[in-house]
């Protein structure tokens, strides 16, 4: 690392102001907004290396943002691919052309209505190409470090005084390794490149193992330490009514996500690190659905909690005025207030005479019941566990027994491309039967005789005739004989090019798939009105959209991504 250089404010040291924080995201906000339209064509090497800003955040950091737009030369290419084949991103950011610098088109735009800054002179001498937000540990004393890559320090220190003397806010200012750090005070600002000197968060055990793990962090990435952040809202609070749960990290000690780009798709990835190796369920994954399927979602592993949400439901339910949730003081107001008070004797009996029976049932004997007919007395009236249990008893399910069947170790929904294009003219109950859909569930304990119940009430409720079939390990429930035939057996999903696109592994951890051109291509068929078939051209650059997760070791992963088409 080189030696560190503290340079001193312009002015005299400010005072610490309260909008500090305010000061420190308004100057991040703006740069990352400089730095995002860069893009692709701002570059003219791959160089890809160089100083990172957790290289030179302090090792306290506990929470961390990072945009980099000289990433790996992977990262380069994939992006330079994905514009080409996608000019829309193109469009849609603002540039004519590869000359373009997007930094001047983003910069002018944000500030052009509020401040007197010239990007020429102000902003373009000095600016980088990467930023990163380091939050530190000190709640109070609003600990936010910004690192702003730069080209020039003694322009930088003029073009950020410019910035936030337009936003009319002070701030402190040091260098470290071609970055200016700035911070709501010259003091913090000097303390964290003093800090970072000694020892960075690159340098720390379990940011550097995170990174690792990682591997290709992409365009933007975040991380934070979980159980450090735990026990700042344990300490300080943020008077949410709900601190305590928000500091339960639930075994995870740290969090990892990127931006990556390929050359057809976008992906916000990234995995969180849990104190134990999590335990998953033996199921099929959305990858064995049938080959036609355009979309699908699968919860894995839900049924155990299944039961815990149901009464932690109505326990909530229980602080609601429903069945004498409250205490017996708690319409106290209400009961005293007398809705006919201000009106004459004459003013109440023609309001006797309009409402007629009515009048004693809304007023009360005494008419000092607002909603009347001692409502106040039994709460609301609604009791919602007995409504569940009569919902149950009508239809014979049985709650929350039923739930953890349903959910068991994995419940996932298919849709098929079958009579899609036939949805605009399908009428009547026995039109289901023409769709291809169902649910399959696995695992739970009852699913069978679960799955023959619940069709049995859709078809009490709804006059919906559905077919159900156990399997192996759970059972089905379809829209006709067909479906279910194809989902007791594994398909070939997980091989089709759009669930590849988008999807990793085959999706045993559940997630969630759409193969958006096939959806439009059905749809279509249906000669949509225009303005829908205008929707669909606005959409027609989506191939696919996935959601999936992984578990290898001591992390959960995750995956949001979407694909794009070649038109």
């Amino acid at each position: 690392m080189s030696d560190t250089v503290i340079a001193p404010p312009a002015e005299p040291e400010p005072q610490k102001s309260g909008g500090g924080l305010k000061v420190a995201l308004g100057i991040a906000g703006v740069a990352v907004l400089a730095l995002a339209g860069v893009g692709a064509y701002a570059w003219t090497q791959l160089s890809g290396g160089g100083t990172q800003p957790h290289d030179v955040l302090p090792a306290d950091t506990i929470a961390y943002a990072r945009i980099d737009l000289d990433p790996s030369a992977s990262q380069k290419v994939a992006l330079l691919r994905l514009v080409d084949r996608v000019p829309e991103i193109a469009e849609e950011i603002g540039i004519d052309d590869e000359d373009d610098d997007l930094r001047r088109v983003l910069v002018e735009g944000v500030l052009e209505s509020s401040c007197d800054v010239d990007y020429d002179d102000d902003v373009e001498p000095w600016l980088g190409e990467r930023l990163g937000v380091g939050l530190g540990p000190d709640l109070e004393d609003e600990q936010i470090r910004i690192a702003v890559q730069v080209t020039d320090e003694d322009a930088a220190r003029d073009g950020i005084a410019t910035l936030f003397e337009c936003a009319g806010e002070e701030f402190g200012i040091a260098f470290l390794d071609g970055y200016a750090i700035v911070t709501p005070t010259q003091d913090e600002a000097d303390a964290a490149v003093e800090a970072a000197g000694e020892g960075s968060l690159a340098d720390t055990e379990a940011f550097a193992a995170d990174l690792d793990d990682l591997g290709d962090d992409g365009l933007v990435s975040v991380w934070a330490d979980l159980e450090e952040a735990g026990s700042l809202v344990s300490e300080f609070g943020f008077g949410l009514g709900f601190d305590e749960e928000l500091a339960d990290t639930g075994g995870a000690t740290s969090v990892f996500l990127a931006l990556r780009a390929g050359s057809d798709s976008l992906e916000i990835g990234g995995f969180t690190r849990v104190a134990d190796e999590p335990e998953t369920p033996d199921v099929r994954g959305l990858g064995d659905l049938p080959d036609d399927t355009v979309a699908a979602i699968s919860v894995v592993g839900a049924g155990e909690y299944a039961v815990e949400l149901y009464e932690g439901f109505l326990e909530g339910l229980s602080g609601f005025p429903f069945g004498g949730g409250f205490d017996d003081g708690a319409f106290e107001e209400f009961e005293e207030f007398d809705p006919l008070e201000g009106l004459t004797q004459d003013e109440i009996d023609e309001l006797r005479e309009i409402l007629g029976d009515d009048f004693d049932a809304i007023y009360g004997d005494g008419a000092t019941d607002p909603l009347g007919g001692g409502l106040f007395d039994d709460g609301l009236g609604f009791d919602p566990e007995g409504a569940i249990e009569e919902f149950g008893t009508t239809y014979d399910l049985r709650f929350p027994e039923d739930l953890e069947s349903l959910f068991g170790d994995a419940l996932t929904l298919y849709v098929g491309s079958t009579g899609l294009r036939e949805l605009p003219t399908l009428e009547g109950p026995e039109a289901t039967e023409r769709l291809s859909a169902g649910l399959v569930l696995s695992g739970g304990a009852g699913a069978a005789d679960l799955a023959e119940r619940l069709v049995a009430a859709v078809t009490a409720a709804s006059g919906i005739e559905l077919v159900a079939e156990p399997t192996d390990d759970g059972a089905v429930i379809a829209t006709n004989a067909e479906v279910a035939e194809a989902l007791t057996s594994d398909g070939d999903l997980g091989s089709s090019d759009a669930f590849e696109s988008v999807m990793a592994g085959g999706g045993p951890f559940g997630g969630f798939f759409v193969d958006v051109a096939a959806i439009i291509a059905e749809l279509r068929e249906a000669d949509p009105p225009e303005d829908v078939d205008s929707f669909f051209d606005d959409l027609s650059i989506v191939r696919a959209v996935g959601v999936s997760g992984s578990r290898e070791d001591d992390r959960i992963g995750f995956s949001v991504k979407v694909s794009f088409t070649d038109e």
